[in-house]
C-alpha cells in the first residue's frame, strides 16, 4: 500500500549492534526507546521592523527558440514580512505605508552586466518585466543567472535567479512540459501534436496499479480516458518492458499524460539514466516521479536533489515531481528535490492517535498510524498543503515549486485504515485540496471502489469547465482567487476571471450532517445570481444559497454575485414510530451504533419528494399531477392509516410488487415487518434508510422474502433471508452478515446499478438522470420489470430522499423499505 507498502529502515544508534524502526524518524513499535525524531521545520524569527525580500523568477521554465515570437518576462516580487524569511533585509518603509498608493521600487534586470528590463513594483507587490528573448540571450543547455537591482530612496537591494533558455529540443525527445510561475501550472501541449499553443493542464488521475491492471487489460486505458482522467501514474515494478511499451503506447494513442515512477531505482544512477533515457522521446511524458515518501523511509537527505540533477542533465525539458508523508521531517531537503512536490494525507478509517498495527500510542515523537500528526479531519489536507505553501516562502520557493494533493482512494485492509473513504468523502478530499492550492490531484489508488470510481469521474469529466477558471491560459491574466471557510466547516474555493463577472465555486461541507451557505458570503458583490451546474453531488443550488447534504459537493459557475446572509441548517428527522421511514434523530444514530456519520435529511426535501412519490403512484384524478397541489397537501396530513388505505386502492400499486429477477446489481433494503410478524423488537428496524451494497444475484420475489423471513422468530436476524448471495466489493458474505449490514449506517458501497422502484415505469427516474444513467449508475425503473406480482401482502415504501447511493455521494435517488400493509 502507498502508505506503508515499503517500509525499510530508519537507523538510531541506541547500542553500537541495536537499530530501530522508524517512519518519519519516528519509533513505532511497542516496548522501543523514545527518541526525538528531529528533522523538524524552523520558521525563521520574527522581526519588529519590516523587511523586503526582493524575489525574481522566470515567468517560464524553460524558454525554448519557439518563444522568441514573444517577450520573455521575468516576475518581481517585493515581499515585506516581519519574519527573516530567505533573502529578507531591513527596509524603511516611507509614510504612505503599504496600502494602494505603496511606495514603488525601481528595479533593474541584467545577465552579466547587460541590461534586459527596467520597471517598477509596488512594496508587498508584483510585477512582470518583459524583454526581447533573442537579445542578448542564445539557447543553451546552461542556465543563465540574472541579477535583479531595486532602489528605495537611498536603500537597495538585489535578488538573483536562474534563466533557463534552452535548444529546441532534440529528436530524442518526444514532448516538452513547462513550468508557469506566474499561476504554478504545468503547461503542455496535447499528446502527440509537436506544434500550437501550450495548454495549463489540471492533472486528474491515479496512482495505477501496472501488472495487474494496466497491463493485464489494455482497455482498462480507454476506459479511464472514457471516464474524464487525463493523467496516469503506473506503478511500479515494470519487470516486463514489452509490457510497459504497450501500456504507454496505448497511452499515447489516448491522449493521456504519463508521470513516470522510479520510486524503488531513483537512488540507483545508473538505473535513473537507463531509464530516463529510454522514457524521454515519449510524446505523453509529463513528469517524472522519484522520492515516494523519502521522508517516511528516512531516504538520505541529498537523494531527492542528487536525483533531481541527473535527470535535468538527460532531460532537462520535463519537471520532476515526489511525494512526503511525513508533517514536518527534513522537509527543507527532501523538497528540493522536486518542482512538484505532492501530499498524502490519508485520514478515512484509521484511528490517528492510536495505531491499530503496532498498538503504539502516535505523538509528535512517537508512533506510526499511517497519517503523520494527524487530527482525523478533511482539514489535515487543507493544513499539510497550506504548511507546505508557507514554507515555501520561507525557502523562497514559493514561485518555483507547487503542491499536489493525493487523496485516499483505499482502505480496508490490514493495515491502519478499516474502510475506504466513500465517494463524497473522496470528492470532499481532492476539493480541500485544491481549495487549498494543489494544482494535481494523483490519488492512491487505482483499481478502487466503484464508488471512489464514479466520484473521481465526475470531477474529471469537469476538468474542461474548471481548468480554465483556476489555470487560465495566456495572454489572459490570472483568475483571482477567494477562499472561504466557515466555522460550520464549509470549505469553498472561488476563481474569478479578470473582466468577467464569472466565478467557479467550489464548495464542500466537511460535516457529516446536512448544512447550507449564502452565496452572497461567498461571492461578494450585488445583484441576482444566475448559476450553471458544473457537477454536484449531495448538493443544491438555487439563487440565495448552496444546501449541503452530509459530506456534500457543489461546482457552480455563477454570475453577477451578490450579498446576503449565511445561514447553517442542521435539520432533523422527527422521530415517529409509526413512520416506516425513521430512523431517529442524529443524537439518537449515533447512541445506538456510535456513528458519527450518520445521516439525516431535510423534512422539507423529503415532503417534497414523497410529494411526487404520491402523485406518480396515485395518478390524475387524485389531486397530485400538478406542482404543488393543496389537495396533495392535505393527503399528507392524513393519518398514516389512511394514506396507506388510499396507496393500497391504486389500481398501480400492483407494478411496485414487480419480481425482482436477475437482476445484477441493486439497492438492497432491510424490510421493516413488524406488523405483519407482530415483532415487538426495540431497535429500529430500518437504520439502513441510506445504506446501499451490490446484490450479485435476487431470486425471490419480495412476497417469498416476506414469507420466509417471518418464519421462526421474533427477531431481526432472520432480515435478509430470500436473498441467496450477497456481495461487497466483489466479496461474498454469508447471509447471516445481513442483518449486521442492514444495523450498520452508511457503510459506503455503491451499487453498479440503482433500481428505481417508481411505482409506476412513469419515467420519474428520467428527471434524475441522462441516457439511463446518474452518477456512473445504470437506473432501472423495477417497476418497468416483467411478470408483475399481484398479491401485496406488502407495499413498498417508495421515499425520495438525497445522497442516498453510498449516503453522500449521489443526489436525488430512491431508497426504500418494505413494510406490512395488511
Amino acid at each position: 500500500m502507498h502508505a506503508q507498502a515499503a517500509r525499510f529502515l530508519g537507523l538510531f544508534a541506541l547500542l553500537p549492534t541495536v537499530f530501530s524502526q522508524t517512519w518519519c524518524g519516528k519509533v513505532y513499535m511497542a516496548n522501543e526507546t523514545v527518541v526525538p525524531p528531529g528533522g523538524q521545520f524552523t520558521f525563521p524569527p520574527s522581526s519588529a521592523s519590516p523587511l523586503l525580500a526582493l524575489r525574481c523568477t522566470p515567468a517560464l521554465r524553460p524558454y525554448l527558440p519557439e518563444d522568441e515570437s514573444s517577450p520573455a518576462e521575468i516576475l518581481v516580487d517585493a515581499l515585506v514580512r516581519y519574519s527573516h524569511i530567505d533573502g529578507a533585509v531591513p527596509v524603511t518603509i516611507p509614510g504612505r505605508g503599504l496600502g494602494a498608493d505603496a511606495p514603488q521600487l525601481q528595479v533593474t534586470t541584467s545577465i552579466d552586466g547587460q541590461h534586459l528590463a527596467r520597471g517598477t513594483v509596488a512594496l508587498n507587490g508584483s510585477t512582470a518585466l518583459s524583454f526581447p528573448l533573442s537579445h542578448p540571450l542564445t539557447p543553451r543547455l546552461e542556465p543563465y543567472n540574472i541579477t535583479c537591482s531595486a532602489t528605495l530612496g537611498g536603500q537597495a537591494f538585489q535578488s538573483f535567479t536562474e534563466f533557463s533558455f534552452l535548444p529546441s529540443p532534440p529528436l530524442h525527445i518526444g514532448s516538452v512540459t513547462k513550468y508557469d510561475s506566474r499561476s504554478g501550472a504545468l503547461l503542455a501541449r496535447p499528446v502527440g501534436e509537436k506544434s500550437g499553443a501550450y495548454k495549463p493542464i489540471l492533472p486528474l488521475g491515479y496512482y495505477t496499479d501496472f501488472e495487474g491492471y494496466l497491463a493485464a487489460n489494455l482497455s482498462s486505458i480507454n476506459e479511464l480516458k472514457e471516464q474524464g482522467f487525463n493523467i496516469i501514474h503506473p506503478v511500479p515494478t515494470f519487470d516486463n518492458l514489452t509490457a510497459l511499451n504497450l501500456v504507454l503506447d496505448r497511452m499515447e494513442d489516448q491522449g493521456l499524460y504519463l508521470m513516470y515512477d522510479m520510486r524503488y531505482t531513483y537512488m540507483n544512477s545508473s538505473s535513473v539514466t537507463e531509464q530516463v533515457t529510454s522514457l524521454r522521446n515519449r510524446t505523453n511524458l509529463l513528469l517524472y516521479y522519484t522520492g515516494d515518501e523519502p521522508d517516511g523511509t528516512s531516504d538520505p537527505l541529498n537523494a531527492t536533489t542528487t536525483a533531481y540533477d541527473l535527470i535535468k542533465s538527460l532531460d532537462p525539458y520535463r519537471p520532476t515531481s515526489l511525494v512526503l508523508n511525513c508533517q514536518d521531517y527534513f522537509f527543507s531537503d527532501y523538497a528540493a528535490g522536486a518542482d512538484i512536490v505532492m501530499q498524502d494525507v490519508y485520514e478515512v478509517g484509521n484511528n490517528v492517535t492510536f495505531s491499530v498495527e503496532w498498538h503504539t500510542p502516535c505523538t509528535p515523537e512517537q508512533g506510526d498510524c499511517g497519517c503523520d500528526n494527524c487530527k482525523g479531519r478533511f482539514e489535515d489536507i487543507r493544513d499539510r498543503v497550506t504548511e507546505f505553501q508557507q514554507r515555501f516562502e520561507v525557502l523562497g520557493w514559493e514561485r518555483t515549486k507547487r503542491v499536489w494533493t493525493v487523496p485516499q482512494a483505499f482502505g480496508g485492509g490490514d493495515e491502519y485504515w478499516a474502510r475506504a473513504p466513500t465517494g463524497a468523502e473522496w470528492l470532499v478530499e481532492a476539493i480541500v485540496g485544491i481549495n487549498a492550492g494543489a494544482l494535481g490531484v494523483v490519488s492512491w489508488n487505482d483499481p478502487t471502489t466503484p464508488d471512489i470510481k464514479a466520484a473521481s469521474s465526475m470531477l474529471a469529466l469537469a476538468l474542461p469547465t474548471i481548468t480554465p477558471f483556476i489555470l487560465p491560459a495566456t495572454p489572459a491574466p490570472p483568475s483571482t482567487f477567494r477562499h472561504v471557510i466557515t466555522p460550520s466547516r464549509a470549505d469553498v474555493g472561488v476563481w474569478t476571471l479578470a473582466g468577467e463577472a464569472r466565478s467557479l465555486v467550489l464548495a464542500v461541507n466537511l460535516n457529516y450532517a446536512n448544512a447550507s451557505i449564502a452565496l452572497a458570503d461567498v461571492l461578494g458583490g450585488g445583484g441576482a445570481v444566475k448559476a450553471e451546474k458544473v457537477f454536484e453531488a449531495g448538493t443544491e443550488i438555487d439563487d440565495k444559497s448552496i444546501v449541503f447534504g452530509s459530506i456534500g459537493s457543489e461546482t457552480e459557475d455563477v454570475e453577477n454575485p451578490y450579498r446576503d446572509k449565511m445561514t447553517l441548517e442542521n435539520t432533523r428527522e422527527r422521530q415517529d414510530e409509526q413512520d416506516s421511514r425513521q430512523h431517529g434523530t442524529p443524537e439518537r444514530l449515533r447512541q445506538m451504533r456510535s456513528d458519527p456519520r450518520a445521516t439525516f435529511h431535510s423534512d422539507i426535501l423529503l415532503r417534497a419528494s414523497r410529494n411526487l412519490l404520491w402523485r406518480s403512484i396515485l395518478g390524475s384524478g387524485s389531486g397530485c399531477d400538478g406542482v404543488p397541489d393543496p389537495k396533495c397537501t392535505s393527503f399528507s396530513s392524513r393519518p398514516r392509516s389512511a394514506r396507506m388505505s388510499a396507496l393500497a386502492a391504486s389500481p398501480r400499486l400492483s407494478s411496485i410488487s414487480s419480481r425482482l429477477v436477475n437482476v445484477k446489481a441493486g439497492l438492497f433494503v432491510c424490510p421493516m415487518l413488524s406488523k405483519h410478524c407482530n415483532m415487538k423488537s426495540t431497535r429500529p428496524m430500518t437504520r439502513i434508510f441510506s445504506f446501499s451494497v451490490r446484490i450479485s444475484l435476487i431470486r425471490r420475489r419480495w412476497h417469498d422474502m416476506r414469507k420466509t423471513s417471518c418464519q421462526g422468530t421474533n427477531d431481526a436476524d432472520d432480515v435478509g433471508a430470500g436473498v441467496d448471495e450477497l456481495s461487497l466489493e466483489g466479496n461474498p458474505l454469508p447471509l447471516e452478515s445481513v442483518p449486521r449490514l442492514c444495523e450498520f449506517h452508511g457503510l459506503g458501497v455503491a451499487p453498479r446499478k440503482l433500481l428505481l422502484l417508481l411505482g409506476d415505469g412513469s419515467g420519474l427516474g428520467c428527471k434524475l438522470c441522462e441516457g439511463g444513467r446518474l452518477g456512473g449508475l445504470e437506473v432501472v425503473d423495477v417497476a418497468a420489470l416483467s411478470d408483475t406480482v399481484t398479491s401485496r401482502p406488502y407495499m413498498v415504501n417508495l421515499i425520495p430522499a438525497i445522497v442516498e447511493v453510498n449516503s453522500w455521494t449521489m443526489p436525488f435517488l430512491l431508497s426504500t423499505t418494505v413494510f406490512s400493509i395488511g
